[in-house]
């Protein structure tokens, strides 16, 4: 019996000190970095991309500990990477000890006679990027809230849900699943825009060569900028309204789906 309470003793220490670990919030800065572009991989949470006074891009990540630990960083040959941990990965963080694990792997961290661990991956972070305008940027897969600076810059982006709000942009791809929803002030150059779901994509200004237009599901691409040209291909009832296009738009509707040119 006396071995078992030791046992238990054990136990409960462990799971006091993981829920610790789990709950201290701790703030990370990165950088400087010289780089020409920044990938944003799997993140959740909200996330602000300011323009950097200098030549240099910083990084600065808020949130639950483990999860902060947990988060890749990586500069090579001009890009910045910075990607949520994988499934089936767990962080431990015990006494400014940090254990990384991953899948066919295990640790254990043993201090003062009690380990702890923990799987908190994933949890939400609050992030701010400063890149020099210019930078191009990549957010692929992003749940929550982002606002973008003006990057005058290529960018990517595809939000799962939340919402994303862009300055001014140039050549866009643009991709919103479920609800998510994507807002740029301006972009000048092409413009892909892809709708999975009841979202929805808005461009307020800018001058556009090709735009391809993608909407599956209910939701809704709006384009306030003339247009060169355009490609629309509609699965659904959602609805897709372009301000102004040079050339007849090409249109492949399936569905009860809406497709106007003109003003709002």
């Amino acid at each position: 019996m006396r071995a078992l309470d030791q046992a238990l003793a054990v136990f409960i220490g462990a799971s006091a000190l993981a829920t610790t670990a789990i709950a201290a919030d701790t703030t990370k800065e990165y950088g400087p970095f010289s780089v020409d572009r920044a990938v944003l991989q799997g993140l959740a949470g909200t996330l602000e991309v300011t323009i950097a006074e200098g030549a240099e891009a910083r990084l600065s990540a808020s949130g639950p500990e483990v999860a902060v630990a947990a988060l890749v960083v990586e500069e090579a040959a001009g890009r910045l990477t910075v990607e949520a941990p994988a499934r089936g990965h767990s962080v431990t963080v015990v006494d400014r000890v940090t254990v990384v694990t991953g899948e066919g792997a295990s640790s254990n961290v043993v201090i003062g006679g009690s380990s702890a661990s923990s799987s908190t991956t994933g949890a939400p972070l609050d992030l701010v990027l400063a890149l020099p305008a210019g930078t191009s940027l990549d957010l692929l897969g992003f749940t929550g809230d982002a606002e973008i600076g003006d990057l005058e810059s290529s960018v990517r982006v595809e939000a799962i849900g939340g919402s994303v709000r862009i300055g001014a942009v140039r050549d866009a791809e643009f991709a919103a699943v479920g609800g998510g929803a994507i807002e740029a002030a301006s972009v000048t150059g092409d413009l892909g825009a892809s709708v999975t779901g009841d979202g929805r994509i808005a461009v307020l200004a800018g001058r556009l060569e090709a735009v391809t237009v993608d909407v599956t599901g209910a939701g809704e691409v709006s384009v306030d900028a003339p247009a060169a040209s355009a490609v629309v291909d509609m699965v659904g009832d959602g609805t897709v309204r372009l301000a102004e296009v040079a050339s007849e738009p090409v249109v492949n509707r399936v569905g009860a789906g809406r497709f106007s040119v003109g003003p709002r």
